[in-house]
């Protein structure tokens, strides 16, 4: 068995004993929780949600493509326009790829425009090339954000409303 590991927070104390945490509190005995090893990643998961790390600056919720969505994209860099699939959806950006035989070389930092299309609602969007992954590109939408707060268009907000209604839809399915 592994050595006791504690780290005492004000009057918690955080105990690991090889096969699992511990949280007690010093003032109060009822106040006491026990992670398994099993739980722990669940934990750790949850716990670095709460700080997102440099790559991660979405500040929403990202709507996955859902299988009937008919969201279409097109994005224009230079003079050139090609069509691409959103993957998923946040209101501060995209997660797109292209076809294998039309990927555009977009280094990070790039501005682009994106064209957004759902049903009778359609928007173009300023975006900004922020990570790239073989012919996947996520794009940052400046337009979204004003100062540190999130404000999305009002044609986009409404884009984004149906798409995570259809997604929440397709998920409470019987």
């Amino acid at each position: 068995m592994a050595d006791k590991i504690e780290l005492k927070i004000g009057n918690i104390s955080i105990i690991w004993d090889g096969s699992s945490l511990m949280f007690q509190d010093g003032d109060n005995a009822n106040l006491n929780v026990a992670f398994s090893a099993s739980n722990l990643p669940g934990l750790i998961d949850f716990l670095c949600s709460l700080k997102p790390d440099e790559k991660e600056r979405r500040m929403g919720f990202r709507v996955p493509r859902s299988s009937s969505s008919v969201l279409s994209a097109s994005i224009t860099f230079g003079d050139k326009t090609c069509s691409v699939r959103p993957l998923n959806l946040s209101l501060t950006g995209i997660w797109a790829e292209f076809s294998e035989g039309e990927v555009y070389e977009m280094p990070i930092d790039t501005q682009i425009k994106i064209r957004l299309q759902l049903q009778d609602t359609t928007i173009v969007l300023n975006g900004v090339v922020i990570r790239r992954s073989g012919n996947q590109y996520g794009i940052f939408f400046p337009d979204s954000v004003r100062g540190n707060m999130l404000d999305p268009p009002d044609s986009f907000q409404a884009i984004f409303t149906k798409l995570e209604s259809q997604w929440l839809r397709e998920r409470v399915k019987d």
